[in-house]
């Protein structure tokens, strides 16, 4: 009997494919959703930081350019926060998407590779089937040939 070949090989291939470049994608939002929240945690850091110097240097002797200053670069701060918090929250997104993208081409590849493993399982079955023929074929030839050699 000739050797097994799947007919949907080449679908099999380009869904591995595919399935690859998704989990790929997937990877890289999530590093990119990681690098979001250490990017807001950084912010935030400064922000603290940031009202910390202005409650600091308002408790020594004022001074009105030094706390328009602090108070700029706290404003700058806390809009910092907003933009890194926005960005966490598209980076999530992205995420998200891709994981759903992800897992959408692993369905589509399980299906292809569960057919896959039935044919086979039916290739293998009819090999079992043939291989008994032959072997009753060899004992019922064997067992006449016994009978007239008597």
């Amino acid at each position: 009997m000739r050797r097994f070949r799947f007919s949907l090989q080449s679908v099999l291939t380009i869904r591995a494919l595919e399935e690859q470049r998704a989990r790929v994608a997937f990877a890289a939002a999530v590093r990119a959703a990681e690098a979001a929240e250490q990017a807001l945690a950084r912010a935030e850091a400064r922000l603290a930081e940031s009202g910390r110097t202005l409650e600091a240097s308002r408790a020594r002797r004022f001074r009105g350019g030094e706390q328009s200053a602090f108070l700029l670069a706290f404003q700058a701060c806390h809009e910092a926060v907003k933009r890194a918090r926005a960005a966490l929250d598209q980076a999530n997104e992205a995420r998200r998407r891709a994981q759903m993208a992800w897992m959408e081409t692993r369905t589509r590849l399980r299906l292809i590779e569960r057919m896959q493993q039935r044919a086979r399982d039916a290739y293998r079955r009819e090999c079992d089937r043939l291989e008994q023929a032959a072997l009753d074929e060899f004992a019922t030839a064997r067992a006449h040939r016994e009978a007239f050699v008597l």
